[in-house]
């Protein structure tokens, strides 16, 4: 796989991780689905710079995966670069191989074949490392198949340097493309899982917030209950320790006396 789209998906990926921040920081409770969604993002962003790692090490003595590069491999990719197929959206040779009418030589030919073979193991790699992903790995292998096809149309002469590299641009734009809309897709989905998450955690505080509430409105009637008994048994107090008075007249021999 090419530098330029490689770099290209890369900048996807950061945007993609923007994105994901800025909804995160919206939500008052990190929930699984947003802990899932920060450990994928973060995986498919170290998985694209391996695969980056892994293109750019074609074209550096020491890659950096603990080997050297082959010189035969070294000096192929240098030839591609410079004379078949431009490197990045930014080599200064684009416009220059866009605008080739020459046919690929037989030197040419062969520098591109062991790049592609060389290349052979980026490819496996992306394919490992994105075997948890299909929508992005999917994005790869439709770039894997039809630059095939421009490389074949190329070393068989059917198409020019400069038809191929800008078959090679069309590829590079469509898979800027696929890449966001996989982007969007996946985030869609672990929004939704986030947003169902809060749901069921706001329903679950709702009922523990109508539980609270209905006992405390229990214990505030128990209360209220137990309220009114002290004050009935208060007031039977009174009134069993009221004085006596009594007052008695008498009627010639007879005595009557009234109590209260």
């Amino acid at each position: 796989m090419n530098k330029n789209l490689l770099l290209l998906l890369i900048s996807l990926v950061v945007l993609y991780g923007c994105v994901q921040r800025q909804y995160q920081n919206q939500q008052s409770v990190h929930t699984s689905a947003q802990a899932q969604k920060e450990n994928d993002s973060q995986s498919i962003k170290y998985s694209i710079d391996r695969v980056t790692e892994c293109s750019l090490g074609l074209r550096k003595e020491v890659p950096g995966f603990g080997r050297k590069t082959d010189p035969a491999t070294l000096a192929a990719t240098k030839v591609v670069d410079s004379q078949v197929l431009y490197a990045m959206e930014t080599s200064p040779n684009k416009i220059e191989l866009m605008a080739s009418n020459s046919k690929i030589t037989q030197a040419q030919k062969q520098a591109l074949l062991t790049y592609i073979s060389a290349n052979q193991i980026c490819r496996e790699l992306a394919r490992s490392e994105f075997k948890s992903f299909p929508s992005f790995l999917l994005v790869y292998e439709n770039y894997y198949g039809d630059i095939d096809i421009v490389y074949s149309k190329l070393i068989s002469k059917e198409i020019t340097i400069g038809e191929a590299n800008r078959e090679k641009s069309k590829l590079a734009a469509r898979a800027k493309n696929e890449m966001a809309a996989a982007g969007d897709k996946l985030n869609n989905q672990y929004n939704a899982a986030i947003n169902q998450e809060n749901q069921a955690r706001q329903a679950a505080d709702m009922q523990r917030r109508a539980i609270a509430a209905q006992y405390l409105m229990n214990q505030q009637n128990i209360n209220a209950a137990q309220q009114i008994n002290n004050q009935n048994q208060m007031n039977n107090q009174l009134m069993n320790n009221k004085p006596i008075t009594t007052n008695c007249n008498k009627y010639g021999n007879q005595v009557n006396c009234t109590s209260y």
